[in-house]
């Protein structure tokens, strides 16, 4: 039995059931015919009108059950048909109930009208048990005769929301309302009326309706509800405050009457009710770039939408920047009656990306732009100068100083950067300033600087270079506090030529590493001498595209340091007087190919650890026959920029991997690397040519076969090369990247191509024992191998000394004059056997290096 049984109703007085009046009418008869013969007429009266009493009563009582009966189902079905939940309590505990009501409270129970709560919300039921008692049970009756009618009406009626379990087991909520329709003279509840209504969608709308006010009033972006002429009539927080701060604005904002300043959110609010939701002239949309017939063009539509940036200025203020969003309401039916207008103040944004914009455009130490931009700004007036037309020339230049690395050792980074903010600022004093170009100088990274400079020919690129660096060599005090001269105070004592650069300057560059940063004539000892290198290129004879000229420059930058710095050079100065010569070279190349005068020669690659032969380099030779044996050096550029790249290439090829060949039959297992020219490895049928000339060689495994291409030709069309060097590396033989470092690669060039070895420029190995900067960069090359999973080769191991370096820095394979000199074939299987690297009779162990 449910927990809620005894809370039934109070009992009604009992009524007689139909049959007593029946049994009474019976007794009254028996008695009048017992009575004797003193009472004979009234005998023969009840003898015959009293049973037919009786039978009325009987009657009666009958259809007053039936009648109830019917009337009761007549208020189910009409409820029922309603959809509605309800119940009433009428006296002696019973219960009638619709089957809405059953459906969510179960069938009810007459001898606990209360147990539905057993399936209400623990938490409501609580809560209905402490109202229910006071609602059956309160003295109404007492308050109503105390002259309180309306306690007595509220005391008869109870509204609560409660939860009901719903069909998928999620609580719904629902409505219960209560009225007590009878009471007896104690108060009690003799019948009550019950209805349940389903209030989930309108509980759900509210929380919805409490979210988006939410929303509405803590949304940072101010929000305003304008009709069609965008009146405002209705606002959040953020907008009366952006709105606060806009109406100090002195022009391009209205207010009213040019009274007071609203002091509050809600004074503003009653100012701007009913006004222009932007208080804007149309004049300031116009200043902002918009057109106020694009936007009613763009609202006409019933789904219109306008967005846009507004440009305004506040009183003693700097500039705001807004972002202006309008869209349409749209209505169920017709025409849309409301706009809603969204305000963001961008302003701070906006800063916070130009700043972080400048962080990864300028260099942070001097100001001036970093490499990225610089490239950015060397393509824009490479573009510029196709625009114009030929007549238009530009010099690219890459300024190095001399031995800075040394005065940062020795004074520390601190003096270093001085200098450099104070080089800096020189070099963009010195260079033109015009209002449709200006010359541009940027820090590449370290001690380096570009230059790109609008010149008329190469003689007055040449002058302006050469005065740059005399402005380089001005001494400069680095004392520890000093603060640079503005460019102002520079320009003043320093007359300039029409390039912006000092005229008359007189000082000496003779400084080197271990002297320019000495004191001058009678200046203290924090009083610095530099010299720069610099190397240039000019644009468009050397070349049209941004990378290559910067290519060039760099090598023209490599030629003065190697011919002792402090100097201007330009890359190919020879260029234009031997390119007849080249033509001519070529052909005579073409005809020594078809005349067998061209062979191979090998040069060994050892372990520089234990002196063991890994493989070997396949170089080309010329049997000339007037000039002897010619190195590639002195015919391949001029093959390079032929058609006969490709043929020349192939024929190595098949040359190298036949000499494999008849190495491996007289026991000589090597891995043979052959050099690709671009021009041969951009033939769009090389991998398919590379696939059947390693099928004529069975002999050969194609893992034994190395392909060097040089950096420069990977980095001219990184998807051409990404996608030829892949189907080459189907083929299963290795990749490797010669005379890296002297390319500029990227990182993400590298990780791009398919790589399997590295070798190390021959010019850089060279140097390194000498020249620390040339040491880090083999460093960092041996560091950037280990990170690529990339095997690594030096070139240019001239000496044991070398070696050890290499080896101390993680490079154990290396090749060079130091180690052995490129060999004919039996020469180099000669050479071989007397090391042991060839089976005879009893094998020996491996050479190490001393």
């Amino acid at each position: 039995m449910s927990a809620h049984a005894g809370w039934a109703l109070p009992a009604a007085p009992r009524r007689l059931p139909a049959s007593v009046p029946t049994a009474l009418l019976v007794a009254a008869t028996l008695a009048l015919l017992l009575a004797g013969a003193w009472w004979p007429a009234w005998r023969a009266v009840a003898w015959w009108l009293l049973p037919l009493l009786g039978l009325g009563v009987v009657l009666q009582g009958r259809m007053e059950r039936r009648r109830a009966l019917d009337e009761r189902r007549e208020w189910r079905t009409k409820i029922d048909s309603a959809g509605l939940s309800l119940a009433q309590w009428i006296p002696g505990g019973s219960i009638a109930a619709s089957a809405g009501w059953e459906a969510r409270l179960g069938p009810p129970d007459p001898a606990a009208p209360l147990a539905w709560l057993d399936r209400v919300h623990a938490v409501d039921r609580m809560k209905l048990e402490e109202l229910l008692p006071a609602l059956l049970k309160g003295p109404a009756l007492e308050r109503a005769s105390a002259g309180r009618p309306d306690a007595a009406g509220a005391a008869d009626a109870l509204h609560h929301p409660l939860r009901l379990p719903g069909d998928d087991g999620d609580w719904v909520w629902h409505e219960l309302r209560l009225r007590v329709v009878r009471r007896d003279p104690r108060g009690h509840a003799r019948r009550v009326l019950a209805s349940l209504q389903d209030i989930q969608w309108r509980r759900t709308a509210e929380e919805r309706q409490r979210l988006s006010s939410g929303l509405f009033q803590h949304l940072h972006e101010g929000l305003a509800i304008t009709d069609l002429d965008h009146r405002l009539l209705d606002a959040n927080p953020a907008y009366w405050s952006l709105m606060g701060e806009l109406l100090e604005a002195p022009t391009g904002l209205v207010i009213e009457d040019d009274g007071p300043l609203p002091d509050t959110a809600e004074a503003l609010r009653r100012q701007l009710l009913g006004r222009p939701a932007l208080p804007m002239e149309a004049a300031q949309l116009h200043r902002s770039g918009h057109d106020l017939d694009a936007i009613a063009e763009a609202l006409a539509d019933p789904a219109g939408h306008w967005q846009g940036l507004v440009k305004v200025r506040a009183a003693g203020g700097p500039p705001r920047t807004l972002r202006l969003t309008v869209s349409s309401i749209p209505e169920p039916e017709g025409p849309p009656r409301y706009r809603v207008l969204a305000l963001s103040d961008l302003t701070q944004d906006l800063q916070r990306q130009q700043a972080l914009e400048r962080i990864g455009r300028f260099d942070l130490l001097t100001g001036l732009p970093n490499e990225q931009e610089f490239q950015r700004r060397l393509q824009a007036a490479l573009q510029a100068s196709r625009d114009v037309g030929p007549g238009s020339m530009l010099c690219i230049a890459r300024l190095d100083l001399d031995g800075f690395a040394a005065f940062n050792r020795r004074h520390g980074a601190a003096r270093a950067d001085q200098a450099l903010r104070e080089l800096a600022r020189r070099l963009t004093t010195a260079l033109r300033q015009q209002p449709q170009w200006s010359d541009e100088v940027a820090r590449l990274g370290g001690d380096e600087f570009g230059l790109l400079l609008r010149v008329q020919s190469p003689a007055e690129a040449q002058l302006a270079l050469e005065r740059l660096v005399q402005v380089v060599r001005r001494p400069i005090d680095a004392s520890p506090g000093h603060a640079p001269a503005d460019a102002a105070s520079v320009a003043e004592e320093t007359p300039t030529s029409p390039m912006g650069l000092d005229r008359d300057s007189d000082e000496d560059g003779d400084a080197r590493d271990d002297d320019i940063f000495g004191s001058a004539a009678g200046t203290p000892g924090d009083v610095l001498r530099l010299s720069a290198s610099v190397g240039a290129t000019l644009y468009p004879q050397d070349g049209g595209e941004a990378e290559t000229l910067m290519r060039h420059a760099a090598h023209a930058l490599y030629r003065v340091k190697r011919s002792g710095r402090d100097g201007v050079q330009f890359f190919d100065v020879e260029k234009r007087r031997s390119r007849e010569a080249q033509a001519q070279a070529a052909q005579r190349v073409q005809q020594a190919l078809e005349a067998g005068e061209l062979c191979l020669h090998y040069q060994p690659k050892l372990d520089l650890v234990t002196g063991e032969l890994l493989g070997a380099e396949a170089l080309l030779r010329w049997h000339h026959p007037q000039r002897g044996l010619l190195a590639p050096a002195a015919f391949l550029p001029s093959v390079e920029r032929s058609g006969m790249a490709a043929a020349l290439g192939h024929w190595v090829l098949e040359q190298a991997l036949a000499q494999c060949g008849r190495w491996r039959a007289e026991g000589l297992e090597l891995t043979l690397s052959v050099n690709i020219s671009p021009r041969h490895l951009a033939a769009p049928d090389f991998p398919a040519r590379l696939a059947a000339l390693l099928a004529r060689h069975p002999e050969v495994p194609p893992q034994r076969l190395v392909l060097e291409l040089l950096e420069s030709s990977a980095l001219d069309d990184v998807v051409l090369a990404r996608r030829l060097l892949t189907d080459c590396k189907r083929l299963g033989l290795w990749l490797a990247m010669d005379d890296f470092g002297t390319g500029y690669a990227t990182l993400s060039v590298l990780k791009q191509l398919p790589l399997d070895q590295l070798k190390i420029d021959r010019s850089f190995v060279q140097t390194m024992l000498v020249d620390p900067q040339d040491r880090a960069l083999v460093q960092g090359v041996i560091a950037l191998a280990g990170q690529f999973g990339c095997e690594l080769v030096a070139e240019g191991v001239e000496s044991a000394a070398h070696a050890r370096a290499l080896v101390e820095m993680g490079c154990r394979v290396g090749q060079g004059s130091g180690l052995c000199e490129p060999l004919p074939p039996q020469a180099l299987l000669d050479w071989a056997r007397q090391r042991g690297a060839v089976a005879r009779g009893r094998e020996k162990p491996p050479q190490a290096i001393t």
